[in-house]
């Protein structure tokens, strides 16, 4: 009896194994395991809800997947925001927690506030003040579409 690939494939499936492309697993892993290294430079509640979501906190940014940024960025932080970004390992990700940090919040107009978006390249905005636990979801589920893109265009 001569195996085909599609004969084999199938044996396999029944038996409980998955066949995928190497490049689509790493993908999905990296999209399952979150490391948030969460930066707060306004009030602190924004970040409550996220590790519920699926991200685990992490406090070095050297094992850090992904920035999180909560309240609004003062200028005097937007420097050290940025170190903070550039010491982390590719690939990595930034998510805009809350109003404050989308917009600036109640501080926008201010001089001493910096615009999230001109230090750091946003890939996840969730709105909110706090945020709800339905955005925070739905923000998550939007990074884990980014990384798996992001993931397999390589």
């Amino acid at each position: 009896m001569e195996v085909t690939p599609e004969r084999w494939q199938d044996q396999m499936h029944r038996q409980g194994f998955a066949i995928t492309a190497l490049q689509t697993f790493i993908a999905w892993a990296q999209g399952c395991a979150v490391s948030a290294l969460p930066v707060s430079t306004g009030c602190c509640c924004c970040f409550s809800q996220l590790r519920q979501a699926g991200a685990e906190p992490v406090f070095n940014p050297h094992h850090a997947d992904v920035l999180v940024v909560g309240g609004f960025l003062s200028n005097k932080a937007a420097f050290a925001v940025r170190r903070i970004y550039d010491q982390m390992p590719c690939p990595k990700y930034v998510i805009a927690l809350g109003s404050c940090a989308a917009s600036g919040g109640l501080f926008a107009n201010s001089y001493a506030v910096a615009d999230v978006k001109d230090i750091l390249p946003v890939d996840v905005f969730i709105p909110g003040c706090p945020p709800d636990a339905k955005a925070v979801s739905e923000g998550m589920k939007a990074l884990r579409r980014a990384i798996r893109t992001k993931a397999r265009e390589k």
